[in-house]
């Protein structure tokens, strides 16, 4: 009986032991330090956290080897909760990236900047509460935080930096605030995004921005962008609908292609260049209209996908005036078996008719058009009548219907059996 309580107290004895070694271990591995001027850290690894507290700004990375956390704690990795303290100001650069299992986080309203890359591959983060006066979002800040599905962007932050939510692949709708003014290059390429209205005043929308967002199918791009940089839209394949506001100069090489959904596009007339494959393999795209605006049109710019029968079939070109081709000797703007309706005796139409054989295009003579709009109905002939009629309308030189320098009643007449 002794013997067994004296092993039971040996027992005991080795466990208490093996507790305060086991707990000793863990505080070794406990590191606290400056990670500011005036701030301080402490890492917990039994309870994988990590706090910050103090006043100011937090120290930049120069990358994410440069960090705190990986060369001072056990790695961002075997971080899960992140707590800062009111007090600091700025979230450096690379500060938490990598913490890749870390859910939950508090960020004070004292906050003003988060720095670049500073919750990168954060991919179990679900959410960010960003304070009302935080007024700067460094690039990559959020990139690859892959379960990411709702974030606030405050009203005081004025630019989406290059990269910031590239790959939230769970990130569906965005408010952006009225304040902004650019759309950094791949700012939101492979996100969730299923709809995207970039507020009236941006002025930057930056290359590939909204690559391949598989889930994109409504887009609004303000006037005030003027040009929709090289690949902004490529490859989103579930966008039905884009409205391209008033303002646009230039719709850049590759912006639209392999929008296989979209339907119909109204280009602005105040669009100058259409590059190119602008809208190559927009197989669901049937007709576009190219306004008088439009000075340069791009190779492919409305070519079709390859093996694919599906293809443009209308191309309504209202200028009169030259409009340069670009890179043409792969392959002209449109597809073979085009049906382009232009005005008789133009540049473009002198191009299309050279073209004519070789491509199958077939040519429609915007004879008739009164009003100049690309289209022929009774509204053209009405104008017509009350031009010969002396009624001070503005009216166009294809409403001379028989060629013979004057618009009378007879080009009336020879349009309406027309119609």
């Amino acid at each position: 009986m002794l013997r067994r309580a004296a092993r039971l107290l040996c027992l005991l004895m080795t466990l208490v032991m093996f507790e305060a070694l086991w707990t000793t271990a863990y505080a070794a591995l406990d590191k606290s330090g400056k990670c500011g001027d005036n701030l301080q850290y402490y890492y917990n690894f039994n309870a994988e956290s990590v706090r910050i507290w103090g006043t100011g700004l937090m120290y930049d990375a120069t990358d994410i080897y440069d960090s705190f956390l990986m060369k001072e704690c056990s790695g961002p990795a075997l971080v899960k909760t992140i707590y800062i303290e009111r007090g600091v100001t700025h979230i450096g650069d690379f500060a938490f990236h990598s913490c890749e299992y870390a859910t939950s986080i508090t960020i004070p309203d004292t906050v003003t900047s988060i720095g670049r890359y500073a919750f990168g591959d954060c991919a179990s983060m679900k959410s960010f509460k960003l304070p009302a006066g935080l007024t700067s979002i460094g690039a990559g800040a959020f990139d690859g935080c892959t379960m990411l599905n709702s974030i606030n962007i405050p009203e005081g932050v004025t630019r989406i930096e290059e990269w910031t939510f590239q790959a939230c692949d769970y990130l569906k709708t965005i408010t952006l605030p009225g304040g902004l003014t650019s759309i950094g290059d791949h700012a939101f390429r492979e996100s969730g995004l299923t709809e995207i209205v970039i507020p009236d005043g941006v002025t930057y929308l930056g290359e590939t921005a909204f690559y391949r967002c598989f889930g994109l199918k409504k887009a609004s791009i303000p006037g005030s962008a003027a040009v929709i940089r090289d690949s902004a839209f490529k490859e989103c394949s579930a966008l039905e609908s884009i409205t391209i506001g008033k303002g646009i100069r230039e719709i850049d090489d590759n912006a639209f292609s392999g929008c296989k959904k979209l339907t119909s596009v109204t280009i602005p007339d105040t669009v100058e260049r259409i590059g190119e494959s602008a809208f190559a393999a927009c197989e669901s795209l049937k007709m576009v209209e190219i306004p008088a605006s439009v000075k340069e049109l791009g190779m492919n710019a409305f070519g079709e996908k390859y093996g694919s029968s599906q293809k443009l079939q209308h191309a309504y070109v209202l200028s009169r005036e030259d409009i340069k081709m670009t890179g043409l000797s792969f392959s002209p703007p449109f597809p073979a078996g085009t049906t382009i309706h232009c005005y008789r005796n133009t540049p473009f139409a002198k191009w299309a008719e050279g073209k004519k054989a070789r491509y199958d295009y077939t040519i429609i003579y915007l004879d008739g058009d009164a009003d100049g709009n690309g289209k022929i109905n009774l509204q053209d002939v009405l104008l017509i009548m009350q031009y010969a009629a002396g009624w001070s309308v503005v009216i166009d030189a294809s409403a001379d219907m028989d060629v013979n320098g004057a618009i009378d009643v007879q080009d009336a007449i020879l349009l309406l059996e027309l119609l």
